[in-house]
């Protein structure tokens, strides 16, 4: 008992303090951990099925979100199946893919198949990156703009956040 009571915090020790064995301890301790593991999954199941991903937003960093809450859930033994995260995958993209996300399902279909979740993915990362090409990051344009617009202040100088990018 002495040696579980050592090697637990005191808020801990607090709840388990009555059990009369070191069995009965361990049986507690087992319990309370349980129950909050199990807390944690729910909650990290709700937190997967609501993730979205913006209009603008990074698809890729949506994507590598998406497969962490997969894998950390898998760790604590309830991932999710391929059919449930598929129609999470689906249920997270952007509006602006509903046309793309019509064309697959009709595509699959048609083909009798179904992708993988991980061949979805890719499969909208490639409509993404296919989306992007050719934009300039926003810092370069913020960049451009400021270099463009004011090159002198007020006072006639060059302001120092412009400075630095000019």
């Amino acid at each position: 008992k002495q040696q579980i009571a050592a090697t637990i915090p005191d808020s801990l020790f607090m709840k388990i303090r009555a059990k009369g064995t070191a069995y009965e301890i361990w049986e507690a301790l087992q319990g309370d951990f349980q129950n909050k593991s199990r807390m944690v999954a729910v909650d990290l199941q709700r937190r997967l099925q609501q993730e979205r991903c913006t209009e603008k937003g990074d698809l890729r960093a949506h994507f590598a979100k998406l497969r962490l809450m997969r894998e950390e859930l898998a760790g604590m033994g309830q991932p999710p199946g391929e059919d449930e995260f598929y129609a999470i995958i689906l249920r997270s993209l952007p509006y602006s893919f509903e046309p793309y996300i019509s064309a697959l399902n009709t595509t699959s279909s048609v083909l009798g198949t179904v992708l993988s979740p991980n061949k979805l993915m890719q499969a909208f990362t490639d409509k993404y990156d296919r989306r992007n090409i050719g934009k300039k990051p926003q810092n370069e344009e913020n960049t451009a703009f400021f270099a463009e617009t004011g090159r002198k202040g007020a006072m006639g100088e060059i302001p120092k956040r412009v400075a630095s990018t000019v």
